[in-house]
């Protein structure tokens, strides 16, 4: 029923005109994608999901079996822990690698996954 809300549509199209990044997490993707913000990236969805995203939206290079997607200023991730990896990821882009990993063990996520789970993720500069 949301891809048949236009203002949605028409709010996150207008958002993605000034947005310096644009992140989803686990079925948001589709949202995105419904909007035709992910046409020609790369992304994902949750898990279990990306043979759907790519069947509905052929025009999005879907990544299947990776927690996090980070194309230009797209970051998508699945949903459950791996949407802390995209948070976290997301934090290091718009701050710094350092406040990501302050946050990464205020929340002692650094008891479930060691930090290297969260740099693979972040693109070369």
């Amino acid at each position: 029923s949301l891809f048949k809300n236009a203002d949605l549509t028409t709010f996150l199209t207008e958002q993605a005109k000034t947005a310096s990044w644009l992140a989803s997490n686990c079925s948001g993707a589709f949202l995105y994608a419904h909007a035709g913000l992910l046409d020609g990236y790369t992304a994902t969805t949750w898990a279990g999901g990306e043979p759907r995203l790519q069947r509905e939206f052929p025009s999005i290079n879907v990544i299947e079996d990776r927690n996090v997607v980070v194309d230009r200023n797209r970051i998508s991730s699945n949903g459950g822990i791996p949407s802390y990896q995209g948070a976290l990821v997301l934090l290091a882009q718009m701050s710094s690698k350092r406040k990501a990993r302050e946050v990464f063990e205020t929340i002692q996520l650094n008891r479930l996954i060691p930090w290297t789970e969260i740099t693979r993720y972040l693109p070369e500069k």
